[in-house]
């Protein structure tokens, strides 16, 4: 409607041009097919209060999730002219602009599943959406204002990507008070993310200097794409992760289970314990809360 208002219908059409894209990336998300066999696991972690699996659900989710919309995004992305001549005949410019901006900003979406799911799971989503909702809503006036002041038309999808990673972020800490959410294992995480995905961009921009538009570019920097999301997601993320799980499941058993162990003598804690699935970690926990005493 802003496009419209301020600039020409021609304008507002090419923005309508990639509306298909937007849709069929939610769509046919291979992301979304992944997270609907994550969900329910995230359901019951929480309503059976085995926040250790809740945790590591959400951190992995969230590099799967991301790793599986950027590995196919990102070639789409470098690919944008030949693709949509394949598609239309006569393609307005900016609209290579549009489209790449809006598979940026389905990329960073993508991080936004597992935080929600987790929320939606504690049934108190109030304040939760009145954040999120509201960092949303402030799209639209400060897209005017910036369209008001001369910008062109793609500034509202640059205003849209930067809203979203903002908004990331805010869920994390939203969530921090509402399951405990590890907030700097969280943050360290999507920030890798970032690295990992700009690192990977560098790469491919490089690749494609030397590249002709066609379907050979297309096939190198898509099988390009898969190998370096590959190496460097299980090199920097999922094996870092691991090694530092540990650290963060001891953390979050002291600060979780202090209140229920602090007043019980060793032999009752134990006994407790002893009737819980998650024996290991339990006994793990009283070694380390009566270690002092």
């Amino acid at each position: 409607i802003l496009l419209f208002l301020i600039f020409t219908a021609c304008t507002s059409k090419k923005k309508a041009d990639i509306s298909p894209v937007d849709t069929y990336i939610e769509n046919n998300n291979s992301s979304n097919n992944f997270f609907v066999a994550v969900k329910p696991e995230i359901y019951k972690s929480y309503a059976l209060s085995d926040f250790c699996s809740l945790y590591k659900l959400i951190n992995y989710s969230t590099i799967i999730c991301v790793f599986l919309v950027s590995v196919l995004n990102l070639p789409i992305i470098y690919n944008a002219e030949y693709i949509l001549g394949l598609w239309l005949k006569d393609i307005p410019e900016m609209t290579f602009v549009f489209t790449k901006l809006v598979l940026i900003n389905s990329i960073i979406e993508a991080a936004s599943g597992p935080t929600i799911c987790s929320a939606l799971a504690t049934g108190n989503v109030k304040k939760f959406y009145i954040y999120t909702g509201g960092l949303y809503i402030l799209n639209l006036p400060i897209s005017y204002m910036f369209l008001y002041m001369g910008f062109p038309a793609w500034i509202t999808m640059v205003i849209s990507i930067i809203i979203s990673l903002l908004t990331t972020f805010v869920r994390a800490f939203l969530l921090m008070d509402m399951i405990r959410l590890q907030i700097r294992t969280y943050i360290k995480i999507v920030i890798k993310i970032i690295l990992v995905t700009s690192i990977i961009c560098v790469v491919l921009n490089y690749l494609c200097v030397y590249l002709q538009d066609g379907i050979f570019k297309f096939a190198i920097v898509m099988v390009c794409s898969i190998i370096l999301h590959t190496l460097l997601y299980v090199v920097f993320l999922f094996r870092k992760y691991e090694k530092d799980l540990p650290d963060s499941l001891k953390d979050f058993s002291i600060s979780l289970h202090r209140h229920i162990y602090n007043s019980m003598t060793i032999d009752e804690a134990s006994k407790l314990a002893g009737t819980n699935k998650n024996d290991i970690i339990a006994r793990a926990l009283l070694e380390i809360i009566f270690s002092g005493k």
